[in-house]
């Protein structure tokens, strides 16, 4: 026995099932993301003092979401090393992650740091950027209201100071997004 198929039902069809496929992706799912760029950018030429085998640069800062997946940090003339090294740690001042960083073939530039690694909102996490040879990295007066950041040379507090540095977070796309005041992702609601 055959069945007329009328154009209209199959298209009808065919629509429903992108539909729930694509409420699929977004929950329970999860698989969209969307990347959420917190810049930092060099408005003066301020520089850190050497980093190097002896000498250290921290950056402490306050998470402003839940996965941190990557950083760009200005590198400046100067720079001996062709790569340094990036440590996070979060308040229990436990390793979350250590990077080998390529500094830019072209400088002053952006190096580029993956991170990958889940953060708590609103917890402060240290970066601490160490090199075998000459680093020097952008430093600024702090100025993004986005960001809490505090910088280190060695021990001692660059007072009012913040490396120049973007922040990547990458969230999943759901309905409900824990901790915002919205029911989606979509921003609407939000206060």
């Amino acid at each position: 026995m055959r069945k007329v198929v009328y154009k209209s039902s199959f298209i009808k069809s065919v629509i429903i099932i992108l539909a729930v496929l694509m409420i699929l992706l977004i929950w329970p799912f999860r698989v969209l993301t969307e990347d959420k760029w917190i810049n930092n950018p060099a408005l003066t030429d301020g520089s850190t003092e050497v980093i190097n085998y002896f000498n250290t640069a921290t950056q402490v800062f306050v998470a402003t979401d839940t996965h941190l997946q990557a950083l760009r940090v200005w590198v400046k003339e100067g720079t001996a090393s062709e790569e340094f090294t990036v440590t996070i740690h979060n308040t229990a001042n436990k390793l979350l992650a250590t990077q080998e960083v390529v500094v830019p073939e072209v400088l002053p530039g952006y190096a580029e740091i993956l991170m990958d690694i889940d953060t708590v909102k609103d917890e402060l996490y240290t970066l601490k950027f160490t090199s075998q040879k000459s680093l020097y990295l952008g430093q600024e007066p702090w100025y993004n209201p986005e960001t809490i950041a505090v910088s280190y040379y060695n021990a001692e507090l660059m007072e009012g100071q913040n490396l120049v540095m973007d922040y990547n977070y990458r969230n999943k796309l759901g309905f409900w997004n824990w901790g915002d005041s919205s029911c989606c992702s979509c921003g609407l609601g939000r206060s």
